[in-house]
């Protein structure tokens, strides 16, 4: 097995720098990891209250949700600035949701939790723009009963771009096809668990999906959610797949037959999928090398 040179792979350049520079601080490493952590929830909850509307995620400036007052930069601080403003819009008074200040604390526990397991490296960096990806699903899918495509076609092209730092293989795959030929055909030969994980996660959920419909005559899950697990499958590989579709799936059925009960024997309110499969993934991602041989496809070497 060949070592992928940093030079030729710019995420793994970045993480050899961002381990150099960790290196250089060692008591500071988690609470830097903590505050880049905190840092992305915090563009997340513009990512997740700005793009199933249409809005642009970078223009205008973060403002009050009621009242439009741009906020200042120490508002926008994490966790802090809710805190600092009393959880309350400083000109109009109106409430400011207690869910800003979660996603930040989960999305820096979820960045420390994976430095633990994969340490500072480009790995971890790719993982980490993953679960960012699947935090930001979550939520829209919470609320809006979408999972919108910019999000799962970038992911599923960064999965494919990211797979050499994930996974790497080895090296001569197509050195025997002459120019541009094998240079196509061993990109494609070094991405071949993403791909089988894009065919086998959209195509499962679309196969199943379609069978309901035959069935029913009536959609019982939605297009987003095959896109979605065609990019969990992208990041992550085919091996992953099974896996994720039986949590989320049992997790499916746990919550279903919970609000059944709730509602006196009628479920008459819609349950989005989607975060149920990004809880399958995350699963996946941080119990993966945990998992006995039994939860996995292939075993644990």
């Amino acid at each position: 097995m060949h070592a992928t040179s940093t030079a030729a792979h710019p995420l793994l350049y970045l993480g050899e720098q961002f381990r150099l520079m960790v290196t250089l601080w060692p008591g500071w490493r988690l609470v830097f990891v903590r505050l880049v952590g905190a840092c992305v929830g915090s563009f997340l909850n513009v990512v997740i209250w700005r793009l199933p509307n249409g809005q642009s995620v970078l223009k205008p400036d973060s403002r009050c949700p009621s009242c439009l007052t741009p906020l200042r930069w120490r508002d926008n601080l994490p966790v802090i600035g809710w805190l600092a403003v009393g959880r309350r819009c400083a000109r109009c008074w109106s409430p400011v949701s207690g869910r800003y200040p979660l996603v930040e604390l989960m999305t820096a526990a979820l960045a420390v939790v994976l430095v633990r397991i994969d340490g500072y490296s480009g790995a971890t960096l790719a993982r980490f723009v993953f679960v960012a990806a699947l935090v930001a699903i979550t939520f829209i899918d919470l609320d809006h009963f979408i999972i919108p495509d910019v999000i799962s076609y970038s992911g599923i092209v960064l999965g494919l771009v990211f797979t050499q730092v994930l996974e790497p293989v080895p090296g001569g795959l197509g050195t025997a096809m002459p120019g541009w030929l094998g240079l196509a055909v061993r990109w494609v030969l070094e991405r071949r668990a993403a791909f089988a994980g894009i065919l086998l996660g959209g195509g499962s959920l679309y196969a199943i999906a379609l069978a309901y419909w035959w069935a029913r005559r009536q959609e019982g899950m939605g297009g987003g959610d095959v896109k979605m697990l065609a990019m969990i499958g992208a990041f992550l590989g085919w091996q992953s797949i099974p896996f994720t579709i039986l949590v989320a799936s049992v997790l499916g059925v746990v919550i279903g037959l919970g609000a059944m009960v709730a509602e006196r024997g009628s479920l008459q309110h819609r349950i989005p999928f989607g975060p149920f499969l990004a809880f399958g993934a995350l699963a996946w991602v941080y119990l993966g090398p945990f998992l006995p041989d039994a939860l996995r496809i292939v075993p644990a070497h």
